[in-house]
């Protein structure tokens, strides 16, 4: 594992460098880690789980410039993946609160 998070270290800094075959590898490779983080991790379909990698990743690309070179990786792309797991988890709560009938009891 340490030695992934040092490849994944190094093309996010590449990737800061400007290395766009850098980023797309990066892309590629943390894509299908985090469709497997979040059926592991949030018992989430695996449907569900490909639509938040990719949520995940166009939040990667769009937050990318405040990620500190220097700094790992892992860590920092797996927050904004939890975070958006929870986002989601809050969305579909609200919406099956808001479509449940309550029952009179009389």
């Amino acid at each position: 594992m340490q030695s992934n998070n040092t490849a994944l270290d190094m093309l996010a800094e590449r990737t800061l460098d400007g290395d766009n075959a850098a980023y797309n590898q990066l892309l590629g490779q943390i894509g299908p880690t985090l469709q497997k983080y979040f059926v592991r991790q949030f018992r989430l379909p695996s449907a569900t789980a490909d639509d938040l990698a990719q949520d995940t990743l166009l939040a990667l690309h769009t937050k990318f410039h405040t990620f500190k070179r220097g700094n790992a990786f892992a860590p920092w792309l797996y927050a904004i993946a939890k975070y958006r797991a929870l986002d989601y988890l809050r969305a579909t709560k609200r919406r099956t609160a808001a479509t449940e009938v309550p029952l009179d009891d009389t």
